[in-house]
């Protein structure tokens, strides 16, 4: 009892509170400060170490020495009757209203204005630290109206806060998890990591990216990791008025990476008044990667994928991303869209290289089908299934049930569309292909890509819808800028429509010797009568040896040099996916039947099982071209 009294007198408990309060707002003025100029972890952690290493210091010191109108003194010294620690007390009370009265400040501040997260669960260390953005009532989803649409939702990339850049795979492997368990409730509009992640890094109001995505909510957030340590915060946004639905963070360990996203997934869905039951939740967390290194393997091989499709060296690029997506699964045997793109590097090699040997392209066609088959059986979803069955049998000698194939890829619920699929328009199919773009077009509020507008445009002109598709090759322009790919699907469509003289403008403004398009800026010339022209660019394209086989049938088949179509189409059928080349040959064409099929047997063979129309529709008339 003495000992508390004797504490109390020498204010000891005052200094320990006015120091506990003061390390507390110095933390939080620090925290913030450093995350805002992106200072390492190491800064915060001394900051921390320092603050706690103090306190034994001035609990020492409060008790040892006290302070006189002469200077600091040992206590000892000090005659009791000459003390001042009563007056000193009445200074250590008013300083410690103050520090309170800054710390409930900063408290309100943070947890109405800042967006940040407010109350922390100090009960557990590994527990959420949660606050609500505002002191209303959180408004109801079904109250929205007007053209974004209820309960659609983008998930943008979360920040990396961490001072390692190689922590950048980490955050973009976590918002893609968060984003693939919301895509899987049917009750939310989700667009794809393709959209989204056009965003990052970059500074712009959260209602224009919700404009041009169509949707009425964000998702946005941060990533700190340090040693064995994350924090993640994460909010959910109204556009429209920028009002902070839910916000929350998390301060765990990494191993808990996984449990985290299904939480943040569930409670974002919450608060957009989804009901979740168990089967709910259980469609959401299969989805999910149960490895950290798998996880990261695949965001390291993702980018340079993607990355690699507008390199110089292709091939060379998507051999260093199989090398990570090989890494996953092997880490995760589980992990099917790790399998389903290790394939997209054969498919390549399949439909883009002519110099290959028969014996590569039968190794890179088995290799082909081993990843695929891997992928469907490990497809955590029907989407990725349906996807990853559908290429498969693309590729494969058998195309019995591909409509079936097909369809269950239509109906499944997606912001993609699967590879290849295109492919089997000109075969009676072009009304599937038209509901595949309206799906994707509707999910990701728009188009965002050349290959969107393509796959929308060869739809169109498919299904006869050739002023439309014009109109949609000019918003491709306005959208995505003048490139040779914008100006070539502009000037395809303009020969659609018979506009020959325009196309022809259209096409010069193309480069010469395009591996994939190259072929039309002569094909307009020779349907124009400019024959001297068109047969140089011809000839240049013809002798190029990179030049797609299926661009250069198209390009014989304009030129009236039928003979060496029938000898080119003999020979692509007997390559492993010859089939898949002359039915591409077909959608580039758009000529109708481009050779008699009996010198196609394995393509005949095809169209037959999988009971697809043939001949194929004519929409750009070889028998236009002027001699």
């Amino acid at each position: 009892m003495r000992l508390l009294q004797e504490l109390q007198r020498r204010n000891v408990f005052r200094v320990v509170i006015g120091y506990v309060v003061s390390c507390w707002l110095i933390a939080q003025v620090a925290d913030l400060v450093l995350e805002a100029i992106g200072a390492p972890e190491w800064v915060m952690q001394s900051i921390l170490l320092m603050l706690a290493l103090g306190f034994p210091v001035v609990v020492f010191f409060s008790w040892v020495y006290e302070v006189t109108p002469e200077g600091i003194k040992r206590e000892a010294e000090i005659d009791r009757s000459q003390s001042i620690t009563h007056i000193t007390g009445r200074r250590l009370d008013k300083a410690i209203m103050v520090m309170l009265i800054l710390a409930l400040g900063y408290f309100i501040w943070e947890s109405r204005f800042s967006g940040r997260e407010s109350v922390q669960d100090f009960h557990s260390a590994d527990g959420p630290m949660e606050t609500t953005a505002n002191g209303s009532e959180k408004p109801s989803v079904a109250d929205e109206s007007g053209k974004n649409a209820v309960r659609s939702i983008a998930v943008l990339p979360f920040v990396n806060m961490s001072s390692d850049e190689e922590q950048e795979y980490f955050s973009d492997g976590l918002t893609e998890e968060i984003l693939n368990r919301l895509s899987q409730l049917p009750e939310l509009r989700v667009p794809g990591r393709t959209s989204s992640f056009k965003y990052k890094g970059q500074n712009l109001d959260l209602r224009e990216i919700a404009a041009e995505l169509g949707v009425a909510y964000v998702l946005e957030g941060s990533v700190r990791r340090s040693g064995e340590r994350m924090r993640i915060t994460a909010q959910l946004i109204h556009a429209d008025d920028g009002t902070h639905l839910w916000s929350q963070s998390y301060d765990r360990k990494i191993d808990d990476i996984f449990r985290t996203q299904d939480e943040i997934a569930e409670q974002v869905a919450t608060s957009l008044d989804v009901m979740l039951d168990e089967s709910a939740r259980h469609k959401m967390r299969s989805v999910g990667v149960p490895s950290l290194e798998a996880f990261i393997a695949y965001q390291k091989g993702w980018k340079i994928f993607v990355d690699g499709h507008a390199a110089k060296d292709m091939m060379g690029e998507l051999r260093r991303a199989n090398e990570y997506f090989e890494e996953a699964t092997e880490l995760y045997p589980g992990f099917g869209d790790a399998w389903y793109w290790q394939a997209d590097y054969y498919h390549h090699i399949l439909m883009d290289d002519p110099s290959r040997s028969r014996e590569e392209l039968s190794r890179a066609a088995q290799r082909n089908l081993e990843l695929l088959t891997a992928a469907a059986e490990n497809a955590p979803t029907a989407r990725q299934k349906a996807f990853s069955e559908l290429t498969r049998v693309l590729f494969s000698d058998d195309w019995t049930g591909i409509r079936t194939y097909l369809q269950r890829a239509v109906d499944a619920q997606t912001c993609t569309r699967p590879n290849w699929s295109e492919l089997l328009g000109p075969f009676g199919l072009g009304d599937q292909l038209v509901r595949l773009s309206d799906k994707y077009m509707a999910c990701e509020g728009g188009l965002r890509s050349g290959a969107g507008y393509n796959r929308r445009i060869e739809a169109l002109l498919l299904t006869g819808r050739r002023t439309e598709a014009l109109e949609m090759a000019n918003e491709a322009i306005e959208q995505l800028g003048q490139s040779d790919g914008t100006h070539f699907l502009r000037a395809w469509t303009l020969l659609a429509l018979g506009s020959v003289e325009e196309a022809v403008a259209e096409s010069a403004m193309m480069s010469r010797g395009l591996k994939r398009a190259g072929h039309w800026p002569a094909i307009a010339n020779l349907m124009a009568g400019n024959i001297e022209f068109a047969s140089e660019l011809a000839d240049e394209f013809l002798h190029d040896s990179e030049a797609l086989f299926n661009s250069k049938l198209t390009l014989l088949k304009f030129m009236g040099r039928q003979q060496e179509v029938e000898a080119l189409a003999a020979e692509i059928d007997e390559h492993p996916a010859g089939h898949l080349i002359l039915a591409g040959a077909h959608l580039d064409c758009l000529c109708g039947p481009m050779f008699d099929l009996d010198v196609t047997p394995n393509f005949k063979a095809r169209l037959q099982e999988g009971g697809l129309i043939w001949p194929p529709e004519t929409i750009i008339d070889p028998a236009a071209v002027k001699e």
